[in-house]
């Protein structure tokens, strides 16, 4: 058996500097005598499974990720379990267990048996983390020096994962503040697996403009940019597109200037994914920056009324204008006649003390950095 002290190293390498569970998962099963480990990260918000079983099938592991996750009666009775706190088969209850289907069509094939011992790592509104120890299916029970082993390694897979989630928390808050609200953000492994959204992604995404969220992963409607995204994603962790240098893709609207468009971008210290067993291996995450046009120009609307006084049709006005391609094409797109435009325009000139378009244009093009 695997000496303590590498284990714990393990532990706290895969959490903090890798990503990577695969082999401490294995050395956790070594080190407690069972004949599977497996890590398990659930998030039915984002209809999200993961499984890092290196032992099991990996037919089976995917099937789990795909569909029976939500089938798991082991998984329902322990998502809201406190973290630390130890369940077994008792848990679920025997009975429900080999009555249910998910082990009569699924799990009956796996080749480990029904016996487990599991915790929670976390829990966060519905997601959850497990590490889950399993026996075999030819010697199916968790002996009394398993439970003593993992009750050793329990408190360090907590305090790890714990250190994670407060790196990713603090990465996501430092971008936030990079990108100074410009747009929304979701960051992304190299699967498109999200790792971390902000509420303006969170919006984008549920209103169905081109992009959403399937079992856990970013897809575009459009395959053509779904597969360019993808490309650059994978480009960005290679660090070939470190400085951006690629125009914005975009998609979900016909006309270009209401279109949202996407940009990949390296993640900054993007080294700690929130939920165990979702980085691709290298632990480098990603962001996908999202702009959407129609929520930018209310942000700067909002701007130019706090800002100056303005009313809602003066400021739309003003940021038309601020286009540069006339005030007949500036009226149009506001749909207001001419003369309409020529007395908003007066008014807008008042409160913002300037006296000419041209100075207009260049005052809300200096102050958008502030919108």
């Amino acid at each position: 058996m695997d000496r303590l002290e590498g284990i714990l190293d393990a532990i706290y390498e895969s959490a903090l500097e890798t990503g990577d569970w695969s082999a401490t998962i294995t050395r956790i099963a070594d080190f407690c005598g069972v004949e599977n480990a497996s890590l398990v990260a659930i998030d039915p918000r984002i209809d999200l499974a993961l499984v890092t079983s290196p032992r099991a099938d990996p037919d089976i592991i995917r099937q789990y990720n795909e569909t029976w996750w939500q089938h798991d009666p082991t998984a329902a009775a322990t998502a809201d379990a406190s973290p630390g706190t130890v369940t077994d088969l008792a848990t679920t209850g025997r009975e429900l267990f080999f009555s249910s289907d998910f082990y009569g069509e699924y799990w009956s094939r796996s080749g480990l048996g029904a016996e487990r011992i599991a915790s929670n790592l976390y829990v966060d509104d519905g997601a959850f983390s497990s590490v889950v120890l399993q026996a075999g299916a030819r010697n199916d029970e968790i002996g009394d020096e398993t439970r003593a082993r993992f009750d050793i390694l329990l408190p360090h897979l907590i305090r790890a994962l714990r250190a994670n989630r407060r790196l990713h928390a603090l990465e996501m808050e430092a971008t936030a503040v990079r990108l100074g609200g410009h747009g929304g953000f979701i960051a992304v492994d190299g699967a498109c697996r999200i790792h971390g959204m902000d509420a303006v992604a969170e919006r984008l995404v549920g209103q169905q403009r081109g992009v959403g969220v399937r079992r856990g992963q970013v897809v575009f409607d459009d395959v053509a940019v779904h597969r360019t995204v993808v490309h650059r994603v994978h480009r960005c962790m290679a660090g070939q597109l470190a400085g951006g240098g690629v125009a914005p893709l975009r998609f979900g609207c016909p006309k270009a200037d209401r279109a949202l468009s996407v940009e990949v971008l390296p993640l900054r210290g993007g080294q700690h994914p929130p939920m165990p067993g979702l980085a691709d291996g290298s632990g480098t995450l990603v962001l996908l920056v999202f702009r959407d046009p129609d929520a930018e120009a209310r942000r700067k609307i909002e701007a130019l009324r706090q800002t100056f006084g303005l009313t809602n049709a003066e400021a739309q006005l003003a940021i038309e204008v601020a286009r540069g391609d006339g005030r007949e094409a500036a009226a149009a797109r506001c749909g207001i006649t001419v003369n309409t435009a020529r007395s908003h325009l007066s008014r807008i000139f008042e409160k913002t003390g300037v006296s000419r378009q041209a100075e207009l244009v260049n005052l809300i093009a200096s102050a958008s950095d502030r919108f």
